[in-house]
């Protein structure tokens, strides 16, 4: 998910990023409780029959399936902030809060774009400058990093234009 933030008023701007979330925490715990509790039902009855080596096997299905539906619903969590201000470019990442943060100044960046090479590949966005790339939505799908690519250009369009560059239009990449 690609949501974007314009004050230009202020000169500030950010871009937000997000995977993909089908589920919410609580539907996962639903869906926890569904799978898990006829695992557990279904290895009690056969233990009740005599069939005592079900049990255990039953409930590691269930573990592995709640374990499993627990990580995916980690890492939907994360989150990538692209900040743009008067002169400079911040990139942030983090599930609740930023735990890794690099700083750019925007004199001396530029976006680069990679097209994808196949048709089973994903386009591929940098942050660059002096030599340091940053990879940007890592975890965003083909017409999201589309998006992505679509509202770092208006947005560095308007930068440009509120900073003065001249042939702000011309040169989109340009931070």
């Amino acid at each position: 998910m690609v949501t974007t933030h314009l004050l230009s008023g202020a000169g500030l701007s950010w871009i937000d990023l997000r995977p993909n979330r089908a589920l919410t925490w609580r539907q996962v715990q639903l869906c926890m409780l569904f799978v898990g509790l006829p695992a557990l039902v279904i290895g009690l009855g056969f233990t009740l029959v005599g069939g005592w080596l079900v049990l255990p096997f039953s409930g590691m299905e269930g573990i592995a399936v709640c374990f499993a539906l627990w990580w995916v619903s980690l890492l939907c969590e994360r989150r990538e902030v692209i900040r743009f201000s008067g002169d400079e470019v911040v990139v942030e990442r983090g599930r609740y809060r930023p735990t890794y943060r690099r700083r750019f100044q925007r004199a001396w960046s530029r976006f680069e774009v990679q097209q994808a090479g196949s048709e089973w590949d994903l386009p591929r966005i940098w942050l660059c400058q002096s030599g340091r790339r940053e990879e940007l939505g890592t975890f965003l799908n083909g017409p999201e990093r589309e998006r992505l690519v679509a509202e770092l250009r208006r947005v560095v369009a308007v930068h440009n234009a509120l900073s003065g560059v001249p042939g702000a239009g011309e040169r989109a990449d340009a931070l």
